[in-house]
């Protein structure tokens, strides 16, 4: 049956005006329900509520890393560079003076050998040093006393010739003076006598002749001698004198530049033994360097732990990875042996949220591995500045490093080893651990306890842990 049909079978007066009779019919109905429809109760005043102000929770979520508040870290202290031999394998639980990292040390063996080689001939060239400073200072004592003997003498014969020889010059001159004059007169008697014989036939003319030569010769020699003496005065005792004072003077200026070449050459010894004993001196630091590097080649655990491998918060970073084969610099980051009694985890804070973010607000952490788990933490940390390593990939993004500690207990699966707080006693039976504290908290105070554990190797699956407070 179609529409044309219904029409049709409507009353004449329906037909002209389906319209407006539809619209009435539909008006109808309405009110048709609306007077069946049950009455609803009135409204009760509980119903409405009064506006206080209060507190509003605003919550920032954001993914971060979980690290341990504190950790031993590993590094090569090798100098250079230097190839990784064997590592323990990450995520391995060693005890204090198991070996961890063998690096290559047949270059600190060469550096070794070669300075124990370059250390010998120091050690060497010290001793000898040393040696010839003792025979210069020897030859040094015996140039100086020679020297100083030389003027001694030197003054002597000075003090000798003013004193004593030019007055026994003198006196020989003079004495060769009276000779000479007494020997003239010898022979003037002789040459005399003899004239006197000749003159009478008793002496040959030849006696005479002898006699008058005798007394030219005595003349001359009187002569000499008169002259002598007066050359003594006038030039030969000047002359002594001032050669034994110029003596005198050569002998001191010998003295003083023996005295300065001494002190030249024992500078210079000196030097060369300080040089010597230096290079000696930094030989063996050398060699003491080059065997801690070559000791450092072996890296033994410190500390009982869990190794961790370093991750570099840079994507830059030119650092190769941490295995087998790989060559690491001098310093770098090896292995890290975290506390896991405390744990932290950090997150960037975009810089419109970093303001509602402080030191002490609550905080819940929840990782990737227990999704089902909450830990409590609370904000320890915010860091002043933008995270630089963050504005690599986008200079206009500001981030702050933020800190967050977990303050809730560790879960299950774990071993009991200690419990440190301000006047608490802790103990444990199985799992449960329990503190009580003999001076109270005070309402709203709060109390810091550490929980020193140990990761029991059946630690699996789905961790969980509580905590309750009780006393009086």
């Amino acid at each position: 049956m179609n529409a044309s049909n219904l029409l049709d079978k409507l009353p004449p007066v329906l037909r002209r005006r389906p319209v407006l009779f539809g619209a009435a019919g539909l008006v109808l109905l309405v009110l048709v329900i609306l007077w069946l429809r049950p009455a609803r109760p009135a409204v009760e005043p509980t119903a409405y509520y009064e506006v206080k102000r209060g507190d509003f929770t605003v919550s920032v979520v954001e993914g971060g890393t979980l690290s341990a508040v504190s950790e031993y870290s590993i590094r090569s202290e090798v100098e250079g560079t230097a190839r990784i031999i064997s590592i323990v394998p990450e995520g391995s639980y060693v005890k204090k003076g198991d070996l961890l990292v063998e690096l290559d040390s047949a270059s600190a063996q060469d550096q070794v050998n070669q300075q124990q080689i370059n250390y010998e001939k120091a050690k060497f060239s010290v001793e000898q040093a040393l040696a010839q400073l003792e025979i210069q200072k020897s030859a040094t004592n015996s140039e100086y006393l020679a020297a100083e003997l030389k003027l001694k003498l030197a003054r002597i014969d000075l003090e000798k010739y003013e004193q004593g020889q030019r007055l026994v010059d003198l006196v020989e001159a003079s004495n060769k003076l009276v000779q000479a004059q007494a020997q003239l007169m010898v022979n003037m008697d002789t040459y005399r006598n003899s004239t006197n014989l000749a003159a009478k036939g008793y002496e040959t003319k030849q006696k005479v002749d002898s006699d008058r030569l005798a007394v030219l010769n005595s003349a001359n020699a009187l002569i000499v001698a008169s002259n002598s003496i007066w050359m003594l005065r006038q030039f030969d005792e000047v002359k002594q004198a001032e050669t034994y004072r110029a003596a005198v003077l050569q002998a001191e200026q010998e003295l003083d530049r023996v005295v300065s070449q001494n002190v030249r050459k024992m500078a210079q010894y000196s030097a060369d033994l300080i040089t010597q004993s230096n290079t000696l001196a930094l030989s063996e630091q050398k060699l003491e360097r080059d065997k801690k590097n070559l000791a450092a080649t072996i890296i033994r655990a410190p500390q009982d732990g869990l190794v961790v491998y370093p991750v570099s918060d840079s994507h830059f970073s030119s650092e190769s990875l941490i295995e087998g084969g790989a060559i690491v610099r001098n310093r770098q980051e090896l292995i890290k042996l975290p506390d896991l009694s405390r744990m932290k985890v950090v997150i960037k804070v975009h810089e419109s949220h970093v303001n509602m973010i402080r030191p002490g607000l609550p905080a819940f952490v929840m990782l990737d591995s227990m999704p089902d788990e909450r830990f409590r933490g609370v904000v320890e940390k915010v860091a002043p500045l933008p995270d630089t390593q963050s504005r690599w990939g986008n200079p206009n993004l500001k981030v702050y490093n933020t800190e967050i500690y977990l303050t809730d207990t560790l879960p299950n699966g774990l071993a009991f080893v200690s419990g440190i707080g301000t006047s608490w006693a802790c103990s444990a039976t199985g799992q449960v651990v329990t503190c009580s504290s003999a001076s109270g908290i005070d309402p709203g105070g709060t109390s810091t306890i550490t929980m020193v554990v140990n990761v029991l190797p059946a630690a699996a699956g789905s961790l969980s842990n509580s905590a309750s407070v009780t006393g009086t």
